[in-house]
C-alpha cells in the first residue's frame, strides 16, 4: 500500500510540475475562481449591464469551477500504471501537455457539474442530519436546568462533550468524507465515462473509504487545510501597521498557493488509486469475452510420439528413392 501511495503521489508531482506552465495553469484558474466569485458578490443589480454581468458571472464560477476540479483528476490508464523511473521521466511518458490539459477540462467540465449533483444531496443530508443531532442534543431535549449548566459551563471556559461531538462530525462529514465522495465521482465520469460510473457507483464509493485512499486524503489534508491554517492564523508580532499588513498579505498568498498545489496533489494522486480500481472493477465484469492479455497460455500437450512424427516424415522423404545396394544386386 506504501508503495503504490508513493508512487500516485510521485506521479502527481511530476504530472503537476513538468511542465511548470501547468501549475502556473491551476494558479491563474483558481484565481480567476475566486476573482469571478467576488465580482458576483460585489456587483449590484441596478442597471441592466450589472444584472447581465452577475448573470455571466453566476454562470461563469460553476463552470470554471467544474472545469478545473476535471483538469486536477484527469487522469489516463497508461498514465496510473506508470512506474516513474528515470526512461519515463527522460521521454515525458504520461505527461499530458498544459494545451491538452486545458482543453479537455473545459470539454468535459460538464460531467463534473452533473456529478456535483448527488454530491450537494450528500452534503445536504449531512448536515441536515447534524443539525437535527445538535438540536437534540443541545437544544430541544434540554430542560432548563441543563441549559443554565450549559451556559455557565461556557462561561466558565469548559467544553462541553455535546458541542464537541457534532463540531467534530461536522468537520469530518464536511472535510473528509463528501470530498473524498466528490473527488472518485470526478475521477470516474472524468476518465471512465458516465456509463461505467453509475455501473460502479456503490463500488466506486466504497472504494473512497479504502485505506489506501484514506492514507492518501490525510497526507494530502495536511498541505492544503493545515499548512494554510497555519499560515493564516500565525501572527507575526512586528512594529508597524503597515508591516504587519505586508506579512499577512504575503501570508496569504502562500496560503492560496499551497492550497492549490495540495489540493490538485492530492486529487491526482487519489484519481490514479480511482482508475486502477476502475479497471479492475471492469475487468471482473467481462465474462463473456476475456482480453487477449488476460486469456491463459495454451500449454503443448502433445506428445513426445506426435512431436516427433512430422521429423520421422521429412527423414523418410529424403531416403533415396533407388538405394546403391539395391542397384548392385
Amino acid at each position: 500500500m506504501w508503495h503504490d501511495i508513493t508512487r500516485n503521489f510521485k506521479s502527481a508531482l511530476r504530472h503537476l510540475t513538468h511542465p511548470p506552465a501547468t501549475l502556473l495553469m491551476f494558479v491563474t484558474g483558481y484565481a480567476a475562481l475566486i476573482l469571478t466569485l467576488y465580482l458576483f458578490l460585489t456587483t449590484r443589480e441596478a442597471t441592466w449591464w450589472q444584472i447581465l454581468l452577475t448573470s455571466i458571472f453566476a454562470l461563469l464560477a460553476p463552470y470554471l469551477f467544474a472545469a478545473l476540479q476535471t483538469m486536477g483528476v484527469r487522469v489516463s490508464p497508461r498514465e496510473a500504471m506508470i512506474n516513474d523511473t528515470a526512461s519515463d521521466v527522460k521521454n515525458n511518458a504520461g505527461r499530458v501537455p498544459p494545451g491538452e490539459l486545458l482543453g479537455g477540462g473545459l470539454r468535459r467540465a460538464w460531467r463534473v457539474l452533473l456529478a456535483c449533483v448527488p454530491i450537494i444531496l450528500i452534503a445536504w443530508l449531512g448536515v441536515y442530519l447534524l443539525n437535527s443531532l445538535d438540536a437534540k442534543l443541545t437544544g430541544d431535549a434540554l430542560s432548563e436546568v441543563e441549559i443554565a449548566a450549559r451556559a455557565n459551563t461556557a462561561t466558565s471556559g469548559e467544553v462541553d462533550w455535546r458541542d464537541a461531538l457534532v463540531t467534530t462530525l461536522r468537520v469530518l462529514v464536511l472535510g473528509a468524507i463528501v470530498p473524498l465522495i466528490a473527488v472518485h465521482l470526478w475521477a470516474g465520469v472524468t476518465n471512465a465515462g458516465w456509463a461505467t460510473t453509475m455501473r460502479h457507483l456503490f463500488k466506486i464509493v466504497a472504494s473512497a473509504f479504502m485505506p489506501a485512499a484514506l492514507l492518501t486524503y490525510t497526507l494530502g489534508a495536511s498541505l492544503f487545510i493545515l499548512v494554510p491554517y497555519l499560515l493564516i492564523t500565525t501572527r507575526t508580532p512586528v512594529a508597524g501597521a503597515w508591516l504587519e499588513l505586508t506579512l499577512l498579505g504575503v501570508r496569504l498568498m502562500f496560503a492560496f498557493l499551497f492550497f492549490v498545489f495540495g489540493w490538485t496533489l492530492t486529487q491526482n494522486a487519489l484519481s490514479r488509486l480511482m482508475i486502477n480500481r476502475i479497471d479492475l472493477f471492469t475487468s471482473h465484469n467481462t465474462s463473456h469475452e476475456t482480453p487477449d492479455t488476460f486469456k491463459p497460455r495454451v500449454e503443448n500437450t502433445a506428445t513426445p510420439v506426435e512431436e516427433a512424427t512430422p521429423h520421422a516424415e521429412e527423414k523418410l522423404n529424403a531416403l533415396p528413392t533407388n538405394p546403391p545396394l539395391l542397384r548392385e544386386a
